[in-house]
């Protein structure tokens, strides 16, 4: 998209309150003329228009949503689940993620995952896991927003990424234009939080000390002091992040894998996408790591209604 310039970006997304906040556009720059404040990037320096900040944004690659239907395409659809105890142990559904990044770090890929802040852990900070212990920490979902591009822009070979669809849009097109190779894990997202998510929460469980969160068909399950809460999910609203609403993109299309919760409990349902994904997943399958199934037509249909809503709340909001 060489000839646009970021004032596009700052125009058609940021403006209109569709920055997803990934940071895609601030490493991608060549001249390193955008800066971040409150969170958004802002043009400090001289831009050459060379287009590179467009090319990477995901939300102006999303801006017309007047072709998408569904789940898009995918080569195998299976539901997985760990056969790791220390991994069931921690994860919300099957676990099947977390298999699959051990699965490719015994490959050679440096994974980069979303652990628990020591100070708090319901506050995401992405890593790069450098052993396998690493990575079962890091097992469960995060649902306060962060970006793992900062991480991304220093690799320089073999990343795998677990992300939500916006940041692994945002990194496909970050680590094409570098010539890295990498795959991608999406997670199903429909919205994520901000950072006042963690505050509410601990306001909703006061005095007890909130330790892990888990959100299952419209309810908040807090875990805190060893104790089990559930608060119906509009008690945190108020902390959705807006962007999100611009987002038309549920299952990550980007992505050589998406997953999701199965509707059977303690399954992953897996969308296999590449050649590159189904890979990943025979790996893990083979060194004993995963467990498939096929998945049903059921799960599939949901999946799919979800799809449609996500995508048309985007439609709404990008009017």
């Amino acid at each position: 998209m060489a000839g646009l310039s970021f004032r596009v970006i700052e125009q058609e997304v940021v403006k209109r309150g569709a920055c997803y906040r990934c940071l895609a556009c601030v490493y991608a720059c060549p001249l390193r003329s955008l800066k971040v404040e409150h969170g958004k990037p802002v043009l400090k320096g001289r831009c050459s228009a060379c287009g590179l900040c467009v090319t990477v944004c995901p939300s102006y690659a999303n801006r017309d949503v007047s072709s998408w239907s569904g789940p898009g395409e995918y080569v195998l659809a299976v539901k997985a689940r760990s056969l790791l105890r220390s991994v069931v142990e921690r994860c919300e559904d099957g676990g099947a993620v977390t298999s699959l990044v051990l699965a490719g770090f015994r490959e050679g890929f440096k994974p980069v995952v979303a652990l628990g802040d020591s100070r708090e852990p319901l506050k995401p900070i992405y890593v790069v896991a450098e052993s396998e212990e690493k990575i079962v920490e890091a097992t469960g979902s995060k649902y306060v927003f962060s970006t793992p591009i900062p991480i991304l822009a220093e690799m320089g070979e073999k990343a795998l990424l677990v992300g939500l669809p916006c940041t692994t849009l945002a990194a496909r097109a970050l680590l094409k234009a570098r010539r890295i190779e990498a795959v991608l894990i999406s997670l199903f997202c429909y919205t994520s939080f901000e950072e006042s998510f963690v505050k509410l929460v601990r306001q909703l469980v006061a005095p007890l000390k909130p330790t892990k969160v888990s959100i299952k068909r419209g309810k908040l399950l807090i875990k805190a002091d060893g104790r089990e809460i559930l608060k119906p999910l509009k008690a945190v609203a108020e902390t959705f992040r807006k962007p999100c609403y611009f987002c038309p993109d549920y299952t990550g299309l980007a992505s050589d894998i998406s997953a999701g919760s199965a509707l059977e409990k303690g399954w992953t349902l897996l969308l296999i996408r590449s050649e590159k994904g189904l890979r990943l997943v025979r790996v893990a399958e083979r060194l004993g790591l995963l467990e498939l199934t096929r998945a049903s037509r059921d799960e599939l249909e949901a999946v799919a209604r979800t799809c449609e809503r996500k995508l048309a709340r985007a439609a709404k909001f990008r009017k």
